[in-house]
């Protein structure tokens, strides 16, 4: 609401963030509410491209079609149980129109598994009645997709923190959409306006930047978000701090320092009780400030 009486000022205006990630629900409550923005860093976002986004659009694909194997073979390491590629190629040889699931459960000469393609048809069908959040969330928990992650994570050595926050920002905009096909129309959407918004600048537009590229630049009105325990400090710093190391929580602290210093009249820190859903402890970075702002 703020921003939206700026409207005549709106270059006076920066929203700052400690990763790259956070630009993507900032971008869209700004689209949503007819704001314009200026995004410097766009090409160095990989959210839409990331392995899980497309994961999550492959799902609610197959929850239109189960008789498609193509999409079957690029899921077919994601499924629960998972199917070979041997299964693929014999679902490929026999052509037939069927479901894939009745075809696989017709494979198998164990019973359990005959069950298991067959409840996963079942699921399919569920998944494609159910809202785009809630579906999302029955493909993260009931089908299995948030243990996948933690297994993949762990053999290839990705953050895991890191692809939960893709998949609950994906939650996130999700939850504003009533259909799949509208899910997947808003995410294009969004990502031409991200794409696109570098052309905006000089222009009476909203910045959305990290704090590590705000360093020397300066906005009458600083908006600092995301000040959560884990974020900034992020937990790295926090898990290093207990060990009685405090260069990494030192850093996070003067990361802090910038991102204040950034504003030239009013500054706006933002701090949540929940984080995606999750509880969270305010930064403490932001009881330091108050401390200071109140002489203690």
């Amino acid at each position: 609401d703020h921003i939206k009486n700026q409207k005549q000022n709106l270059a006076a205006t920066a929203i700052l963030y400690r990763n790259n990630l956070s630009v993507i629900p900032l971008a869209d409550a700004l689209d949503r509410a007819g704001i314009p923005f200026y995004v410097g860093e766009s090409n160095k976002l990989r959210f839409f491209n990331h392995w899980a986004v497309t994961d999550i659009l492959n799902f609610l694909r197959m929850s239109y079609s189960d008789k498609n194997v193509d999409l079957l073979d690029l899921l077919k390491s994601k499924l629960q149980p998972f199917v070979t590629k041997g299964q693929i190629e014999i679902l490929r040889a026999t052509a037939s129109k069927r479901s894939v699931f009745d075809l696989l459960s017709e494979q198998e000469t164990k019973k359990e598994k005959q069950k298991s393609f067959l409840s996963l048809k079942e699921q399919f069908q569920r998944l494609n009645k159910l809202p785009p959040q809630k579906a999302i969330q029955t493909i993260r928990k009931e089908m299995g997709y948030d243990k996948t992650v933690e297994n993949i994570c762990d053999s290839l050595g990705f953050s895991q923190e890191y692809v939960y926050t893709v998949l609950n920002i994906l939650e996130d905009i999700a939850g504003k959409e009533s259909t799949h096909p509208g899910f997947a129309s808003r995410l294009n959407c969004l990502k031409e306006r991200i794409d696109t918004a570098y052309r905006n600048k000089a222009k009476n537009v909203v910045t959305l930047s990290t704090i590590h590229s705000a360093k020397g630049l300066e906005w009458e009105n600083v908006f600092v978000v995301d000040l959560v325990q884990g974020i900034l400090p992020n937990y790295q710093a926090i898990k290093q701090a207990d060990g009685k190391k405090f260069e990494a929580l030192e850093e996070e602290r003067r990361l802090f320092y910038v991102a204040m210093t950034r504003a030239q009249k009013h500054l706006t820190l933002c701090t949540s009780k929940t984080y995606h859903n999750s509880p969270m402890n305010i930064s403490q970075f932001v009881k330091e400030a108050q401390l200071l702002s109140e002489g203690k």
